[in-house]
This record gives structure tokens, sequence and C-alpha cells, in this order.
């Protein structure tokens, strides 16, 4: 019995882990097989936590966004990732089936813009109605990071990495206009 209680709470407390997004703007190398994740968040909601799975399963709080802003930057094994479920503090949690539409991915040795978690609900306890998607806005994650992290961004490219293909990043970087 006892053996059972012993693996059953590491079981549990393997499950995900808390991770802490970055705060500071201080260029450091990354592991070989790390990279960057940076992820927008847009709601109405008082949030709890999201998680998210892959090569490191993962627990993002409200306490990881960087004060003042919406975004959320954390460094992470390079892999294929997968937004799973959202909770609420209202303990409303939302568990997301689609998995090709909620997965992104992270490339080792860049930052991986993977777009704006948008997150909005209209209603009350019992008849709740709520928007969730992931949604581009390569722009504003560019003026993020140029205002927020130019030492971080000096060192590593920024890539989209969301649902679809989105050119602006390289562009941008190259020069050229954006039509």
């Amino acid at each position: 019995m006892f053996r059972f209680f012993l693996l059953l709470v590491l079981l549990l407390t393997g499950c995900s882990s808390q991770v802490r997004s970055i705060k500071t703007d201080v260029f450091a190398p990354l592991a070989h097989n790390q990279g960057y994740v940076l992820l927008g968040i847009e709601t109405n909601n008082d949030l709890d936590y999201i998680l998210i799975d892959g090569p490191k399963r993962i627990r993002l709080s409200c306490d990881d966004l960087r004060a003042g802003t919406n975004y959320l930057l954390v460094d992470l094994p390079a892999g294929t990732y997968t937004i799973e479920k959202v909770r609420l503090a209202r303990y409303w949690k939302f568990d997301l089936d689609e998995a090709d539409y909620w997965q992104f991915s992270i490339e080792a040795q860049k930052i991986s813009y993977v777009g704006h978690f948008e997150f909005v609900s209209n209603g009350v306890w019992w008849n709740m109605f709520a928007r969730l998607e992931l949604v581009n806005r390569s722009s504003e994650a560019l003026v993020f990071m140029e205002q927020n992290f130019p030492e971080i961004l000096s060192g590593f490219n920024l890539v989209y990495k969301g649902p679809g293909q989105d050119p602006f990043f390289e562009y941008m970087k190259s020069g050229r206009e954006v039509l």
C-alpha cells in the first residue's frame, strides 16, 4: 500500500512542471536543444493556468505574465507542443480537443512566436459561452520584443511557429517592405 501511495505521489508531481517566464532582458546562451516560446494572452477572464504538453509538460499561470504586458516568454526544450487545457480562477475548465489547431513548435536557438491565445467569454456560471482561438499577431509580437527584450532579440531569430504559415518575420529581417 505504501509503494502504491508513493508511486501515486510521484506520478502526480511529475505530471506538469511549473515554469517561470523570462522577466528581465539579459542575453544568455541557451542549451543546445533549447529555444524560447513567445505566447500572447488576450482574455476577459481570470486565468488560473494553461496546461501545455510536449517534450516538457508545463503549466503557465497569470503569475508568469510580465508585469504590464500580456505576453509569456519561456525557454523550453525544442519540439512540438499542444495547448491541452485552460482553467479559470472560477474553477471552469476547458479541454481543447482539436490538437492540430492548438499545436505549435519551438525551434532550438530561436524565439518561436506561436500566436495570441484569445479566450473571451460571455454569460454566467450556468450559461457560459466562450470563444477560444490561437490568433497570429506577428507585428504586435515583434514590437513587444523590440521594446521589452532587445538584448534577447539581438541574439536569437524571431520566427512564427503557430498554426499556419507567416513570412512576416523573414520580410522584416530582410528589410523588404511587407505587402
